[in-house]
């Protein structure tokens, strides 16, 4: 971090150039499914049935959540993620699967409100589990052979309920610059692109997750530094626990000295959109896992965003590994969009390609291909249903399965 603090002073004349707002705004990180992203949900008006009837008993929940923030900086949120899958062949005969993840999020700006060195305190606790005796849909998706390419990323039953994030976001110089220290959601902030989110379009792990970069569990102790070089240019560096086990609040692992480590160097569009309108460069490494037996990895993405029209976003996204650290690919593509075709319906398209690693699932397996399109329809401000479909062509782990289709519905409430 400290060489990333380094660099900002070194380019102070380059960043003075910048208009105030847009380099503050750059000193913010994490990606989608951030909390900082998604802790704020108050209703209101919009989605495809009147909510009129719902805001007369969620008015004063809502209230409530504006008086705390407005007066104490404290915001929170409820959200409940259900999943249903249904696959046209699986290897054990079983095709269907349903989990859910829930959560309980927020944050305190406790130190230094609306200055150019506000700081505040983001925890998120979380359960993923199977639904009504059912496997969870990430077994259901290794059923089908998938090894890279696995249709619904994140949703298992072995992260029991705890804490995924707890953390302290510091801003500095103006909020050119941020450090976030504490237990984290690695993939909230390594490579992150707007796709990555349980409450996005995708579920396959090609474009929700990069598959040829190292993970560690959600939840590992670690750090990330990010620096708005200039109005559009921004450098960041982070390092995690790399022994860390999903939710479970365990100090032992980091003694190890086992890091899953990286850094990016990236471009941002417009001051409104640079969340959304980004390219960026990552390289990663992740250390040899004694106790594990994993050998090191590492390897680079390449990752952009951007809206080309209003409400339609294509994306594309990259990666080679050396195979090492237990990753699912050596190498990948991702490609597709996300297009907002009325205020209350969104589709998504895409469709990705990868290369399992040898050394994660054995000597030669082939090739795995993935296209996905699923739509939101947004009933509320609160509800929304999105249907789901996948076809996996070529499963690694399924040699006689040419084609498997997964159909999906997910609904999402966030309160």
């Amino acid at each position: 971090m400290i060489w990333l603090l380094a660099l900002l002073l070194q380019s102070g004349a380059v960043a003075e150039t910048a208009s105030e707002e847009s380099t503050r705004v750059r000193g913010r990180i994490g990606g989608s499914d951030s909390v900082e992203q998604t802790r704020t949900t108050f209703g209101g008006d919009g989605g495809f049935f009147d909510v009129e009837a719902q805001l007369d008993w969620t008015g004063p929940y809502f209230d409530l959540k504006r008086r705390l923030r407005d007066d104490h900086g404290l915001s929170f949120s409820l959200s409940s993620h259900l999943l249903f899958q249904e696959a046209s062949e699986t290897l054990s005969g079983r095709t269907s699967g349903a989990g859910a993840i829930l959560r309980f999020q927020g944050s305190w700006k406790a130190f230094a409100r609306d200055t150019g060195h506000e700081g505040w305190l983001d925890w998120r606790i979380e359960d993923r589990s199977a639904l009504g005796g059912s496997r969870a849909p990430f077994d259901l998706g290794s059923d089908t052979g998938a090894t890279a390419l696995n249709p619904a990323n994140g949703y298992s039953d072995s992260f029991d309920a705890g804490f995924s994030t707890l953390s302290w976001t510091q801003l500095l110089f103006d909020h050119r610059a941020a450090i976030v220290v504490g237990r984290l959601a690695y993939d909230v902030y390594q490579d992150a692109l707007f796709v990555q989110g349980f409450s996005r379009g995708f579920l396959n792990r090609g474009i929700f997750l990069n598959p040829t970069i190292g993970t560690t569990g959600v939840g590992a102790l670690g750090a990330v530094g990010a620096v708005a070089l200039t109005e559009n240019l921004w450098v960041d560096a982070m390092a995690f626990d790399a022994n860390a086990v999903s939710a479970d609040f365990d100090f032992d692992t980091i003694q190890e000295g086992e890091f899953l480590k990286s850094a990016a160097i990236g471009w941002t569009g417009p001051l409104e959109n640079f969340k959304r309108d980004r390219i960026h460069l990552t390289y990663w490494e992740k250390d040899a896992r004694q106790e594990a037996g994993t050998t090191r990895g590492y390897g680079w993405t390449l990752s952009a965003s951007w809206e080309v029209a209003d409400g339609v976003l294509p994306f594309l996204r990259f990666g080679h590994s050396n195979g090492g650290a237990g990753v699912a690919a050596e190498t990948s593509a991702a490609a597709g969009f996300e297009a907002e075709l009325w205020p209350d319906r969104i589709l998504s398209v895409g469709a990705m390609w990868a290369e399992p690693s040898s050394e994660t699932f054995g000597p030669d397996p082939r090739d795995e291909y993935a296209i996905e399109t699923s739509f939101q329809f947004i009933l509320s401000p609160n509800v929304s249903l999105m249907p789901d479909v996948q076809l996996l062509i070529d499963p690694a782990n399924a040699p006689e399965e040419d084609r498997v289709w997964v159909f999906g519905l997910r609904a999402i409430l966030s309160l």
